[in-house]
């Protein structure tokens, strides 16, 4: 297996967050930085400029609840040479903390299984 570079990048709600994933802000500025194109396009942006194989991001709602929210709600894009994934998490109201736990978790799980 090749040797591989791991970029994780992480978004709150703020749309302020993106630039780092050099992401379009036109997804989060028509949805809310919590969904799947966001999740797509900063896992995308991050592989782009990155020398990685595999690039994960993520976005999600922690809480507390703030209008509409779910809070829980966490989306996860994974990107590599061949496609691009997001998968989505419902974590529930478990609390702020084991939700950043939760898709930390799910996202070394990700990468885990795109490294195999």
């Amino acid at each position: 297996m090749p040797r591989s570079e791991f970029i994780s990048s992480a978004a709150s709600s703020s749309i302020r967050s993106t630039p780092n994933a050099r992401c379009s802000a036109s997804p989060a500025e028509r949805d809310g930085a919590v969904n799947p194109e966001v999740a797509a396009a900063m896992a995308t942006g991050a592989l782009r400029t990155s020398h990685a194989d595999i690039a994960i991001a993520i976005t999600g709602f922690c809480g507390p609840r703030e209008g509409r929210e779910e809070v829980g709600l966490v989306y996860i894009g994974a990107a590599d040479a061949d496609a691009v994934r997001v998968m989505d998490f419902h974590f529930g109201d478990i609390g702020r903390r084991n939700v950043l736990d939760q898709a930390v978790a799910a996202a070394l799980q990700i990468m885990i299984d795109a490294a195999s």
